[in-house]
């Protein structure tokens, strides 16, 4: 028997959500695709910015029923609660990629590192490396750690 997926419930999240990703459009237009919000198959909703600058950075966030994600480079990401702090979380993502803010690193073995410092002064770092080293080569110490070299380049 097939599943038929649950919407999302139509509350201040998911609108607020809906009109970052017209936001974007307009704002991105001749800079970036933005590919969104589109009905995933489980009824979660998926909202991409592919910029068109070389060195610039897509960001992806899915809306699901009970959390936010928001990725750069298409990563994991990082997951955020269902919440108006969650949104602004994921504006400030984008607009760190949008700007060029993203900084970029390589750790050991030439895995490549992102990291974004949001308005309060959090630090989400991600990694293109999924193994147990992860950890080691996000920490800010020791040979194997990250050495952060470069930012991406803004979408206009």
């Amino acid at each position: 028997m097939r599943r038929v997926p649950t919407p999302l419930p139509a509350d201040d999240v998911t609108t607020a959500l809906r009109l970052l990703a017209r936001e974007w459009a307009t704002r991105l237009a001749g800079a970036a695709d933005v590919d969104g919000p589109d009905v995933d198959g489980d009824g979660s909703e998926s909202t991409t910015l592919h910029p068109y600058a070389d060195g610039a950075y897509s960001v992806a966030v899915t809306h699901r029923r009970d959390r936010l994600v928001v990725s750069v480079a298409a990563l994991d990401g990082w997951t955020l609660p269902r919440t108006r702090e969650g949104v602004a979380v994921v504006r400030a993502v984008a607009d760190m990629a949008i700007a060029g803010e993203i900084e970029v690193g390589t750790g050991a073995w030439w895995v490549r590192c992102y990291r974004v410092t949001l308005p309060d002064g959090t630090v989400l770092t991600d990694t293109t490396d999924t193994s147990i080293w992860r950890r080691l080569i996000l920490e800010d110490r020791g040979p194997w750690r990250t050495r952060w070299h470069s930012t991406s380049t803004p979408y206009v």
